[in-house]
């Protein structure tokens, strides 16, 4: 496969479905997601878009059954193109944080409108496709996490089930996150070739949790990979934490998890992530774990109990 000339057919197709949309007044603008440079499209296929639409005219089907989020497929010069439609008030609320959404800035695929015809969708997507530093934080602290229940999957590996193979499976994945990780904190957007840019961004800690491994395959390996991780967020973890830390200092007294959601509930901080981040720092006994009365629905009159947090 040429890629260089793949680049310019799949560039073409982009034209030609702009090019027969740019009459339709119910479509506002197309977002392309992905560069489209040639050394990122060996295994690319298709396109993807976002194609805004006017409020109210999203066509639903029956399949699209009781999703959110409406898909369709378009074809130009026998290329499929994957979009998803989105209204123009679905839009400002992901932008704004209001509607948790694939809105926020991506650390792994460049965007580019390629149609508009709203001034203020220009807008909206100006901001969104520009890091901001809250963002950074909410994602590195997600992705932290992600490294921590790795970590513990892989120690139990070993531990209890004593499978090396699984566990080595397991370090691969942990040796992913800890590349996603070091490319959200250099603040980068990486297309193509994660791990390469990773290990020239963190060498010492990516070769203990990826070359080592793949070339050792044994069980020292596998522990050393995991003892990396966890010295690498044990270094850093008030700065990690610290959107959760804050508002739990903020709160004073114990907080329950339902009111940790409610206030993070307009960020790409996901309720799990938010449990496990909590769980992760009752483990390192930064926090400790109690527990608070809630209803099951509005109109119960038994009370259960959910998780609350406060500083240890």
């Amino acid at each position: 496969m040429d890629l260089t000339d793949h680049a310019k057919r799949l560039d073409a197709a982009v034209e030609a479905f702009v090019d027969r949309v740019a009459d339709d007044r119910t479509v506002l603008a197309v977002i392309r997601l992905g560069s489209g440079r040639p050394e990122t499209l060996w295994n690319t296929d298709s396109l993807h878009l976002w194609v805004v639409v006017a409020d109210g005219s999203r066509p639903r089907r029956r399949s699209d059954g009781e999703e959110p989020r409406i898909w369709r497929t378009f074809v130009e010069h026998d290329l499929d193109l994957h979009a998803e439609l989105i209204e123009r008030a679905k839009l400002k609320r992901m932008v704004e944080g209001n509607d948790r959404n694939t809105a926020g800035f991506s650390w792994f695929s460049e965007r580019r409108l390629v149609h508009c015809t709203d001034v203020s969708i220009e807008r909206w997507f100006a901001e969104a496709n520009t890091p901001a530093v809250r963002d950074q934080r909410h994602d590195q602290l997600a992705i932290a996490c992600w490294v921590a229940d790795v970590v513990r999957r892989t120690r139990r590996r070993l531990d209890v089930e004593q499978q090396l193979d699984a566990a080595l499976g397991d370090t691969m994945e942990l040796a992913h996150a800890l590349a996603v990780l070091a490319v959200v904190d250099a603040g980068e957007v990486v297309e193509h070739r994660l791990m390469r840019r990773a290990l020239q961004l963190q060498p010492e800690l990516l070769a203990a949790a990826w070359t080592v491994p793949l070339a050792s395959r044994d069980e020292a390996s596998v522990r050393a990979a995991c003892d990396a991780a966890e010295a690498h967020l044990d270094g850093r973890f008030e700065t990690l934490m610290e959107p959760i830390l804050r508002f739990v200092d903020r709160f004073g007294g114990p907080v329950p998890l339902s009111e940790l959601c409610e206030h993070f509930a307009t960020s790409s901080l996901h309720p799990h992530t938010l449990s496990r981040a909590c769980e992760w720092m009752v483990h390192l006994g930064k926090l400790t774990k109690l527990s608070a009365d809630l209803p099951v629905t509005k109109k119960s009159r038994v009370r259960v109990d959910e998780p609350s947090y406060t500083r240890t």
